[in-house]
């Protein structure tokens, strides 16, 4: 199954991720298991008819630890709205950038290539 036919097949967490695929979400290149890099609240702007409308988004960004391909998930309404945009800012503290560096601790080949590259435990 093709990336853009899983559109839609998402659920809400009750962290500060937001967001979760209900499937594996593999690099089409390596099919190794995709891992979330950054997770941004944002407001978009969209024009439609020469209006202008603002609305709640957020962006995943997910990342192949083997070849570094990145992947980025804009989801939009109507899985986003404005209240549960807004508990997800409270979850995260006020900030609008979540970085998920707890669950790259569990996760050994990341852990290897941090540590490969200078990041990590050296």
């Amino acid at each position: 199954m093709k990336i853009q036919e899983k559109v839609g097949k998402w659920r809400r967490t009750t962290d500060a991720k937001g967001f979760a695929p209900n499937f594996d979400l593999l690099c089409p290149t390596c099919d190794i298991k995709l891992t979330l890099r950054t997770s941004e609240l944002m407001h978009m702007k969209r024009s439609t008819d020469g209006f202008s409308r603002v609305f709640p988004c957020l962006k995943d960004m997910y990342k192949c630890v083997s070849c570094a391909m990145t992947w980025w998930f804009y989801i939009e309404p109507p899985y986003m709205t404005e209240e549960y945009w807004a508990e997800l800012l409270k979850r995260r503290n006020g900030f609008m950038l979540y970085v998920p560096t707890d669950d790259w601790n569990d996760d050994k080949i990341i852990q290897q290539r941090l540590k490969d590259l200078g990041y990590w435990g050296g």
